[in-house]
């Protein structure tokens, strides 16, 4: 039996020997890992309040190297007021065997003796004796000042964005073309809309909604031009009429995104009484027009019909009741001509606003 003994001692020496190299191979990576996620360990120990910590985790805490400190040193100098409460409130719930004794918080560290202000976050999971009891809370604790500076530029950026979004006049809407396919018809859902979307539009409720949901009456055009901005990518000006909301709209829309959101930008505005009294002024000057014409021919007849009276006169060769009847053609034709001219100011007045209607 002895040299069998000796061979399985060796070879029980060889395995120890094989496991212990390759624990300090697991140990050696894991301190990679955490050197390079810049995690700090520590444990806390309940029954003395103690914190055992490497030195990325004293660093993290804005302390100088070799410090050691505890629960209530922490709550007290090193985490900052305002978010004391809060890292206490997880410690409690977490010993409480709260989500199964997880512990997890993010709060400002250092600011203090030259020590850099720090966003950190711990993570960490409470250890129960056999009688349930909290005994330990052990974890890590990372830096992440840069995520939450770079959240507050873009909270920020947003809260600007959405300030400027809403105090414009003009109707703004972020639009998704929807259908299109056979059989499918084109639609576009409101994905958001600004405060003065309504005021323009007269659509309530919009964001979430498709055009035809709120306007079944909506005229194609107005689809067919924004699915085409959502395939093209081409930005377009364009001034149209929505009978079916019974608007006119000055309109630029252009592509946001890439062309599989099929997500288009729309920024209007309502130009319906612009163009109505555009229109108007057209109604009027083709009238003042026309009426100009008749005047005119009403004077060339009168013209031609004076020289024709003013002939037979002078050679004495008009009868007298023919006089009698030129006297008369010539009264009458001198009142269509005064009622053109009153006519004529009448819209003169009209197109000025100096026109006044008194109701009898």
């Amino acid at each position: 039996d002895g040299p069998q003994a000796q061979a399985a001692a060796e070879a029980e020496r060889q395995r120890m020997t094989q496991l212990a190299a390759r624990l300090r191979a697991s140990e050696e990576n894991q301190r990679r890992v955490l050197d390079a996620s810049g995690a700090g360990l520590w444990e806390l120990h309940f029954a003395s309040g103690s914190i055992a910590a490497d030195e990325r985790m004293v660093e993290l805490m804005g302390l100088p190297p070799g410090s050691s400190f505890t629960l209530a040193s922490s709550l007290t100098g090193h985490v900052l007021p305002a978010d004391r409460e809060r890292v206490g409130v997880a410690v409690r719930a977490a010993m409480a065997g709260e989500n199964d004794g997880h512990y997890f918080v993010e709060f400002r560290t250092g600011g203090h003796g030259g020590a850099p202000l720090r966003w950190v976050e711990s993570r960490a999971r409470v250890t129960f004796d056999a009688r349930g009891q909290a005994t330990h809370l052990g974890g890590a604790m990372i830096d992440i000042t840069a995520r939450r500076v770079a959240e507050e530029a873009q909270r920020t950026s947003d809260e600007r964005y959405r300030t400027l979004f809403n105090s414009i006049d003009e109707g703004f809407c972020l639009i998704e073309v929807l259908g299109g396919a056979p059989g499918q018809p084109l639609d576009y859902r409101f994905l958001e809309v600004n405060h003065a979307f309504e005021q323009q539009t007269g659509l309530e409720d919009a964001e979430g909604r498709t055009m035809r949901e709120l306007n079944p009456r909506h005229e194609e055009h107005w689809f067919e031009i924004y699915a085409r901005v959502a395939a093209t990518g081409e930005a377009v000006r364009f001034v149209n009429e929505a009978s079916a909301l019974g608007r006119w709209f000055d309109v630029h829309a252009s592509r946001l995104g890439s062309v599989e959101k099929r997500q288009v930008a729309v920024l209007f505005k309502d130009i319906t009484a612009q163009q109505l009294a555009a229109q108007e002024r057209e109604r009027l000057l083709a009238r003042e027009s026309e009426a100009r014409r008749e005047a005119e021919e009403a004077n060339r007849l009168k013209d031609e019909f004076l020289a024709t009276v003013s002939h037979e006169l002078r050679t004495g060769a008009l009868p007298a009741d023919h006089r009698r009847t030129a006297l008369e053609t010539i009264e009458r034709n001198a009142r269509a001509q005064a009622q053109l001219v009153e006519d004529l100011l009448d819209m003169s007045r009209i197109l000025s606003g100096r026109l006044r209607l008194e109701l009898e």
